[in-house]
């Protein structure tokens, strides 16, 4: 087989040799192309073509390689259920030299088995997770948006041999093996991207293009409970949420969960700060095992809501309080219960406060369950 060679400037510019690379990735053929680390080579996820890929970069068949995708909404077809730390990481970090391993449900793995096929099913998702990469690259993410199908895209090199930043080098180890190669220059970035693991925590799998830090940051979730004072149903709701995420993550202490990347708080569109929680708030804590004594109650700011990743609110009144001050919070804020508001029982009896109490435990117990784990 000759390979050919193919300078490539411009996605826009180029659109014909684009569809025609496209058309050979749709019929079983590999492409060569650039991406801001790496230059990879394409490869439509079926049987004789991963077959082709496995004998082309000299890896053992039962090895999984990565799905690339050229546009971050793309990665509901592939995952069905997003946790609010992927939809962060993913709006913060794609595209971008960043792979992410998704862990799937029992539920999500039969949907997706069934959506698309034993043979792409198997071939892609390993273990019950799936690797995915979005690239930063005008001909990576127009190239792969062409192609109607599931890619996948490992470096561009024999195995063992060192990833290729420049078309030049790609083709000294793929010429004759692979249809095309698409020269795009130098890779931007020449080292290949960071691998983070999703779940409960993140763990990072590669140190590489995606700064760490700058990772971990992204991974810190926030969490906030308004009500009107804060002292009541927002200062509880911070607690027993604070006690559900410790149960499901096997949290025996506050400073494990702190280092989970979990920060819970409360805060009242009337508050006046410094408050301690009310009698009745801690008495119907305490009856929970939870501890409101330390409690104090918190202003509500615009800077507050802005920084939050989820605002949860008790009442219509307050989620409209909220968006009147900053309507850019709009997608992340939620009534706490989806049914209707969460009465104040501020000045009510101990049985109306337990009932609050309990209501907002399985509020928050269905909110962490749809949205955070």
């Amino acid at each position: 087989m000759k390979t050919r060679v193919e300078r490539i400037d411009s996605p826009e510019r180029d659109v014909g040799l684009l569809s025609e690379a496209a058309e050979i990735v749709e019929a079983g053929g590999l492409v060569v192309f650039p991406t801001e680390t790496v230059y990879g080579i394409a490869c439509r996820v079926t049987p004789s073509a991963l077959a082709r890929l496995d004998e082309v970069k000299g890896r053992p068949a039962e090895k999984h390689y990565t799905l690339h995708i050229g546009h971050p909404d793309q990665i509901e077809h592939y995952v069905p259920s997003l946790k609010l730390r992927a939809r962060k990481i993913i709006q913060h970090g794609w595209p971008g030299p960043l792979t992410l391993v998704f862990p799937l449900s029992k539920e999500d793995l039969a949907l997706q088995a069934g959506k698309m096929g034993a043979a792409q099913f198997e071939a892609l998702y390993a273990q019950g997770t799936l690797g995915v990469r979005c690239p930063d690259h005008p001909v990576a993410s127009t190239l792969l948006q062409a192609v109607k199908h599931a890619v996948v895209a490992p470096s561009a090199n024999r195995s063992g041999r060192p990833a290729p930043k420049e078309a030049e080098a790609a083709l000294w180890d793929l010429d004759g093996l692979v249809e095309l190669v698409l020269d795009g220059g130098p890779c931007p970035m020449g080292a290949n991207s960071t691998v983070a693991k999703l779940g409960t925590e993140v763990e990072i799998l590669r140190s590489g293009s995606f700064g760490v830090d700058r990772l971990r940051d992204l991974c810190e979730l926030k969490l906030l409970f308004v009500c009107t004072g804060n002292t009541c149903r927002s200062a509880m709701a911070e607690v027993i949420c604070r006690q559900v995420l410790m149960k499901k993550l096997d949290c025996k202490t506050l400073d494990e969960f702190d280092k989970l990347g979990y920060r819970v708080s409360s805060a009242g569109t009337m508050a006046v700060s410094g408050t301690s929680a009310s009698a009745g708030a801690m008495a119907a804590g305490a009856k929970m095992g939870l501890d409101l004594n330390s409690h104090r109650s918190t202003a509500l700011s615009a800077s507050l809501l802005d920084e939050m990743d989820l605002i949860f609110a008790m009442e219509k009144s307050h989620r409209e309080t909220i968006l009147s001050a900053c309507p850019d919070v709009v997608d992340k804020c939620l009534l706490l219960d989806a049914q209707g508001d969460v009465e104040d029982p501020y000045g009510q009896s101990a049985p109306i406060f337990d009932a609050c109490a309990e209501l907002i435990g399985l509020a928050v117990q269905k909110r962490v369950g749809e949205l955070i784990l």
